[in-house]
């Protein structure tokens, strides 16, 4: 795990430039404390590297790394380097144990067709003899940024160099995406110039300038088989085989590893297969808030797992991260995911027990249907023939505007918006539209497709998957998701939507973990609580009245937070008069 920043140019590469390489290690060091280097590769193209060591802690493993005519800087972790070294570079000669030296000499085998074989989480950098290639991983959990001048091209792990260091100037515009839906696309960026890279893509570079940029993967949306219609015991059992195979993969490192445990259904899951299945006890770790804790919960799970309790830490939610300007300082992007705070507060814990990788849940509710929007949208679906009949028709011109019966005849885009919070969605539908179509991001006309199609290209790569990376980072911790597996994934795929829904939300977790115990508790989620949220609006008082956004907060308090957020990170470089 790292930090990446380099300069591409159609010309020799100024003083200037230079000098920027080397800045970039106060702004990256905390992605990778443990070495800093920095390599011209030719006089046109250098890369910067901070280097956070997990495997292979030499000297000879470090970065950026040449072979021959090509030359990487990588972010991230390619869990099936080893699978990949024995079957396509078995006659190679290596001199590290790590996964860099293995990504280098597949790509002098393959070029770019080697994205297809990674298991990983990555944001690579490759000079391939004339060439320049920026690719990201399927899931969007390592992030890259590129700023463009006229003969110029920068690219980092994170943008918050660009802002500072060029002076980038915002643009104060409509974001009815952010509104609608929480999550910034680059077409609403509030800093020229600045844009993240797609999840799942690769950018060839001449000269300084993008000449390409595509998907080497087909885009994340369901192509269902429907091939599995009955959930039987050899399903389960295959679910489980790739879950195991993800992990181990998931657990190679020469660096101590723990758990993050909420106390749900997800991690809890992961922890019951780590114990019975592969036979092994991590530290786990738990954040409480002010009146509010899974303590109980997570004891009880462990007495059942037969896992000793020593083996668990409770971590108290740190306050501080409460002033929205700690956020603002470190994030750059617009979001409306306040959990940022609460995975920077149990990292900051991790890290100061001298532990740098943690296995994460994420993912598992948008393998597995697990969210309860999910399960509103599949209920939905099941009644939009009846509902779209002409009788209904007629009936739902009498209704209030809001009403669900008419967002049936309207963009799919808005009932995800509704669905996924609908106060939110009521809010700015008085005022504006959400003026872009589903057709512009999916072919389908199924609202539980759509509606997990767009977690799978929008929510989890720009919103959760950043998020947890920014603060994860931040403390120097690399952080690990076995449910984001391509190949679980692709498994998934053949399985009959109504299926997901047996027992309500959640119900694949819930059969599989009946294997270890039965557990039942209410979905929380992994946000604020009510104690929590009281506190964040004092902390911030100051500043909620200063933008008018009381009623935002009363109204609805994700609302009032994204609001806080875009505010405040607009003024921070174009002060709020």
């Amino acid at each position: 795990m790292c930090g990446i920043f380099g300069i591409y140019s159609k010309d020799k590469l100024s003083l200037h430039d230079k000098y920027l390489l080397k800045k970039s290690k106060e702004y990256l060091n905390h992605r990778g404390p443990d070495e800093f280097n920095i390599v011209s590769v030719n006089e046109k193209l250098s890369l910067a590297h901070t280097r956070l060591s997990i495997i292979d802690l030499s000297e000879n493993n470090q970065q950026p790394r040449s072979d021959s005519n090509h030359t990487i800087s990588f972010n991230g972790e390619i869990y099936n380097f080893q699978d990949l070294k024995k079957k396509y570079l078995f006659k190679e000669n290596f001199k590290t144990k790590g996964d860099t030296e293995v990504l280098i000499k597949l790509w002098k085998k393959f070029g770019k067709n080697t994205l297809q074989y990674l298991d990983g989480m990555f944001a690579i950098a490759i000079w391939d003899n004339e060439k320049l290639y920026l690719a990201t991983d399927q899931f969007g959990e390592k992030p890259l940024f590129i700023y463009e001048e006229e003969k110029k091209i920068y690219f980092s792990s994170e943008p918050n160099i660009f802002c500072d260091l060029f002076k980038v100037p915002t643009e104060l515009k409509e974001t009815p995406f952010f509104d609608f839906l929480g999550i910034q696309i680059n077409q609403e960026a509030i800093f020229k110039k600045i844009k993240k890279i797609s999840h799942g893509s690769i950018l060839e570079l001449r000269d300084g300038k993008v000449i390409s940029d595509e998907k080497y993967l087909k885009k994340n949306t369901l192509k269902k088989g429907n091939n599995i219609n009955q959930l039987k015991n050899q399903n389960f059992e295959e679910i489980i085989d790739l879950l195991i195979k993800s992990i181990k993969k998931r657990l190679i490192s020469d660096q101590q590893i723990s758990i993050l445990q909420s106390g749900g259904y997800d991690s809890t899951l992961l922890l019951a297969i780590i114990k019975n299945e592969i036979k092994l006890d991590f530290q786990c770790y738990h954040l409480e808030q002010n009146h509010f804790s899974e303590k109980r919960q997570i004891l009880d799970n462990f007495s059942k797992l037969k896992i000793d309790p020593k083996y668990v830490k409770f971590v108290k939610y740190d306050m501080k991260n409460l002033h929205i300007d700690n956020i603002v300082k470190y994030h750059y992007q617009l979001t409306d995911n306040y959990a940022i705070s609460l995975v920077d507060s149990i990292c900051k814990k991790i890290s100061q027990d001298n532990i740098r990788v943690a296995l994460s849940g994420t993912g598992g509710d948008e393998l597995f249907y697990g969210y309860t929007k999910y399960f509103n949208a599949y209920k939905l679906q099941n009644k939009v023939k009846f509902l779209k009949n002409n009788y209904f028709r007629i009936i739902s011109k009498l209704l209030p505007s809001q009403n669900i019966l008419s967002l049936i005849n309207n963009s799919s885009m808005e009932i995800i918006s509704y669905l996924k919070n609908q106060r939110n969605y009521n809010f700015f539908k008085k005022d504006q539209n959400l003026n872009y179509s589903i057709n512009e991001f999916f072919t389908e006309r199924d609202f539980l497709e759509n509606m997990r199609n767009f977690d799978l290209n929008f929510t989890l790569p720009d919103n959760i998957n950043f998020n947890q990376d920014i603060a994860s980072m931040k403390n120097s911790v690399e952080i690990r998701s076995p449910f984001l597996n391509k190949e679980i994934f692709e498994y998934v795929e053949n399985i009959n939507p109504k299926l997901f829904f047996l027992k309500g939300p959640k119900t694949i977790t819930k059969l599989i973990l009946e294997k270890y115990f039965k557990l039942e508790i209410e979905k929380k989620g992994f946000t604020f609580s009510e104690d929590i949220r009281q506190k964040f609006i004092e902390y911030n008082y100051s500043k909620i009245e200063k933008y008018k956004l009381t009623k935002h907060f009363k109204y609805d308090f994700q609302l009032g937070f994204k609001q806080l957020y875009k505010k405040s990170l607009i003024d921070k470089f174009h002060p709020f008069k």
